[in-house]
């Protein structure tokens, strides 16, 4: 990434949150790694991480049949997002394979939640409420 990108995303964070520019190192920062951690945290729940039961024995990690097939019904809208994918957009027929990165998306995706979630409640505790939230999602 260049130093022109990346104070370009930094200027546009400043002017839509209406924050210190100061602050935005240390909020990135803070963002950034609880996207990593998270991201290795709900590994242990990804299709990967569900062969395991609690205290890691091969077996179910749900504790019923509803919360397994919801869970098997939203990995399939992953595989199934990312196998539409190209790879090269100006190579015909090259896509991603879902099935494959599954576990990764899965991650992905759940660090990005928990991420913008802490972001959220950070905001909060800075005073932010009503339309002040709504504005950052």
């Amino acid at each position: 990434m260049t130093k022109k990108y990346l104070i370009s995303i930094l200027w546009a964070s400043r002017s839509t949150m209406s924050i210190p520019s100061t602050l935005i190192p240390i909020i990135l920062c803070r963002v950034a790694n609880m996207m990593a951690w998270g991201h290795e945290i709900i590994h242990g729940f990804d299709t990967n991480g569900a062969k395991f039961d609690q205290v890691g024995n091969w077996g179910p990690l749900w504790a019923n049949e509803n919360d397994s097939q919801e869970f098997q019904k939203r990995a399939q809208q992953l595989i199934d997002y990312y196998s539409s994918i190209d790879i090269m957009p100006f190579e015909t027929g090259l896509k991603n394979d879902g099935a494959y990165t599954v576990a990764e998306n899965v991650a992905d995706l759940g660090g990005f939640y928990l991420a913008y979630d802490s972001y959220v409640k950070h905001l909060q505790k800075q005073g932010f409420t009503g339309d002040q939230l709504r504005l950052q999602k």
